[in-house]
């Protein structure tokens, strides 16, 4: 009697360890798609912020270029000004967003 209720509770023990397994192996797997979005819009973020840095770098060269000329250039400084502020947004918010590194876990003391 005592080997049948032992091998019952170690078989309920085997089917919860089974379990864990198949929640973990979803775990990760959602954590690894979760790691694929997250280096996806870090990829756009960045190819955002160079193509506004682009724009404002060319934009400031036709600027000095027309004011050597002697052409009124304010319009161009203020469409650059809102560039340089587009993307000093951009990239704040991707920092906002950015979580900061977990705090190392710190084990659990053994049960007495």
């Amino acid at each position: 009697m005592w080997l049948f209720a032992s091998t019952r509770r170690l078989d309920r023990i085997e089917a919860r360890l089974d379990a864990v397994f198949i929640q973990t192996r979803l775990i990760m797997s959602a954590i690894s798609d979760l790691q694929a979005s997250v280096a996806a819009a870090d990829s756009v973020n960045a190819s955002a912020v160079a193509l506004i840095d682009g724009f404002a770098a060319q934009l400031a060269a036709v600027t000095a270029q027309l004011a050597a000329s002697g052409a009124d250039t304010a319009a161009l400084v203020a469409l650059k000004a809102d560039l340089d502020a587009h993307a000093q947004t951009l990239a704040a918010a991707v920092a906002a967003g950015t979580p900061a590194a977990p705090a190392p876990a710190v084990p659990a003391a053994p049960a007495s």
